[in-house]
């Protein structure tokens, strides 16, 4: 080969060594998620996308899909299953798609502050894990979505028999409102996160027990003029990947985009108790606000004693759950 060819050569061998990753192609991770574009949630999702992105040298792109767009929870959750997605950024129920006792934390009454929250969380969190990781399913991070409280449109809800002859909006994927229901005396009305601004509009529903937070955020609001002062329990969440979508990035990649998972995970449980707090007080000053019965103690600790009886989840874990939490 002449000189002058064989330093062409060498030049353009450096130079393909300094080509981005970018110009091979991108490894693509699909996240969905029920949460809207502009809510906390979809906007922390879209921070730590732009972060993982940037640091990988754009190798890795993330596509969210928001609000749903993947169906509801259960949706989700079976997608990723099949490798149709990637990751799910879920609350508890889409989580107990995988893992039921995933939802323990939610049960009624059990947790109804975010100090006890931490308590519980911690110890469960490893047999949580655990179980999801039997299934080759990671969860990168745990976030909060709000303390949960009844709110109502055309009368307040103080006592259990308030909730006969109201129609009570039940989560299709909720695991424990069949139990709920049967211990308070109600029957709920089915649905979709998705469907219920619609059915609050029409007056198909006129009761839902959600955070202040989730429930301004998705505008359910508007549509409620009563909400309870006491939380009669917690909503969480998590992001929860494929193993086989982390074992497709390389070792920098995947150290990256689990570091900014927890992140966003920790960002987001500081800033939704701040927010979720706001929200609250915000509805509490335009909205009727009720005290709750002393009767709702006793009514939620039988539906916990019912879901043991039935092994809806593990007996043992929701006892150790409500030692921890002092009920």
């Amino acid at each position: 080969m002449c000189r002058l060819g064989l330093t062409i050569a060498l030049v353009f061998a450096v130079h393909s060594l300094a080509v981005p990753a970018t110009a091979h192609g991108k490894t693509t991770v699909k996240i969905a998620t029920t949460f809207p574009k502009g809510s906390p949630w979809g906007k922390a999702l879209r921070k730590m996308a732009h972060v993982v992105e940037k640091k990988s040298n754009f190798a890795v792109e993330i596509k969210i899909h928001y609000n749903g767009a993947q169906g509801d929870e259960a949706a989700m959750v079976a997608k990723m299953r099949r490798g149709r997605l990637d990751c799910v950024a879920v609350t508890s129920v889409g989580m107990s798609k995988i893992y039921k006792g995933s939802q323990i934390l939610e049960l009624p009454g059990l947790v109804q502050d975010w100090r006890t929250l931490d308590k519980v969380r911690k110890v469960l969190r490893r047999t949580i894990k655990k179980r999801m990781k039997a299934v080759d399913l990671f969860l990168l991070a745990e976030f909060d979505v709000g303390l949960v409280r009844y709110m109502s449109k055309g009368k307040g809800i103080t006592t259990p028999a308030d909730l006969k002859g109201m129609r009570v909006f039940r989560w299709t994927d909720d695991p424990v409102a069949p139990t709920t229901e049967a211990v308070l005396g109600f029957k709920g009305v089915r649905g979709s996160l998705q469907s219920l601004r619609a059915r609050l509009k029409t007056g198909k529903v006129n009761v839902i027990a959600m955070s202040a937070l989730l429930a301004t955020s998705f505008k359910w609001t508007k549509h409620l003029d009563h909400i309870v002062n006491q939380p009669i329990g917690v909503q969480v969440g998590g992001i929860v990947c494929r193993g086989g979508t982390l074992k497709r990035l390389s070792a920098d990649q995947r150290k990256v985009f689990k570091r900014y998972a927890r992140k966003a995970g920790r960002r987001l449980t500081k800033l939704i108790r701040r927010r979720d707090a706001r929200a609250y007080a915000r509805l509490k000053r335009t909205r009727t606000s009720v005290d709750l019965a002393p009767a709702w103690s006793g009514k939620f600790k039988k539906v916990r004693a019912k879901l043991k009886r039935t092994r809806t989840f593990d007996p043992a874990l929701i006892t150790k759950a409500e030692a921890l939490a002092g009920k």
